[in-house]
Formats: structure tokens, C-alpha cells, sequence
């Protein structure tokens, strides 16, 4: 049975053309080989049942026809020997770009780690001269809503459906 769930999201818009990231923060590949690890923290984040697995990451990268996927690890050093802190996936199509997944491990929240990797996702959505970013999150996530303001993006009124097997 599939259920249809109609939520109001924090839906949100930026115009790259008018937007100059600046110099991105250090951030990594997101591996597919971490993409275990990356889920861990999805799950910390967001827990049941907006948590995602590794399974679905892999199926978030696919979603558009390119995309680029960053983790943050948490100092300097050399990355392949550390636990990552944050991800995010980013994806474009058609004009357009997409934050579409950012996840900060609960206890590193609030150390700027989301904050870079949203700048390294809108350096390369200008790089690849999109002329829009788009991201969505809980009208209630008042910390994601703040991040995503503070670089200029804008809600939109708009609704989502998400369809959910039951």
C-alpha cells in the first residue's frame, strides 16, 4: 500500500547568478565505500523514519544526471584515516541544482561543518553555471533553515508529496 503524505516543507531557492561563494572550506569525496558511515550519521540526524541507508545515498546520488557527493572530516590530517563529521550530496539537471541530502553528525553540529559544505555544494552549482540552488527541509528545522538563509537562499510557498510505502 502506498501512502501519499502531504507536507508543507521549508522549500527553499537561490539565485546562483547574483551568488560569489567564496573560497570553499576543506571537504573530501564522499566515497561509496563510506557511504556506511555517511548513513550512520543520516540516521543520527534525522532519525525514523527521514533516515536514510547506504542503499538509499547511493540511489540520492543517482537522482539527477550529475552530482557531486562531499564529506567533512573533522580536522586536519590525513582524511582516509579519519571518521567523517557531515556529508552532502549535490545534484544538477536541467538549469537547476540541488542540495539534495546534508547530514552533520549530532555532536558536531553547530562547528561549521554544515556551513562548509553548503559552500563547497554552491561553489560547484556556479561552477557549473546553474542558474538556481534548490534545497528543502522541515518548515520546523529552524537550525537548517537559519544555515540555508545565511547564504542567501529564500523559502518558497510551495507544497511536496511524498509518497511512502505503508
Amino acid at each position: 500500500i502506498i501512502a501519499l503524505i502531504r507536507i508543507l516543507p521549508g522549500l527553499l531557492r537561490i539565485d546562483l547568478a547574483e551568488h560569489r561563494p567564496g573560497r570553499p572550506l576543506r571537504t573530501i569525496a564522499l566515497r561509496a565505500r563510506r557511504h556506511r558511515e555517511a548513513a550512520l550519521i543520516d540516521r543520527a540526524a534525522f532519525g525514523d523514519p527521514w533516515g536514510n541507508d547506504a542503499n538509499d545515498l547511493s540511489e540520492i546520488r543517482r537522482a539527477t544526471p550529475t552530482h557531486r557527493a562531499r564529506a567533512r572530516p573533522p580536522g586536519p590530517g590525513p582524511a582516509w584515516r579519519q571518521p567523517i563529521v557531515g556529508f552532502a550530496i549535490s545534484g544538477a539537471a536541467s538549469g537547476q541544482g540541488y542540495l539534495q541530502r546534508l547530514a552533520v553528525a549530532p555532536a558536531e553540529q553547530g562547528r561549521g561543518h554544515g556551513r562548509a559544505l553548503v559552500l563547497d555544494s554552491l561553489a560547484w552549482m556556479v561552477t557549473r553555471r546553474l542558474h538556481h540552488g534548490l534545497v528543502n527541509t522541515a518548515v520546523d528545522n529552524r537550525r537548517a533553515l537559519a544555515l540555508y538563509e545565511s547564504f542567501g537562499f529564500q523559502r518558497l510557498p510551495d507544497e511536496l508529496l511524498v509518497m511512502q510505502l505503508d
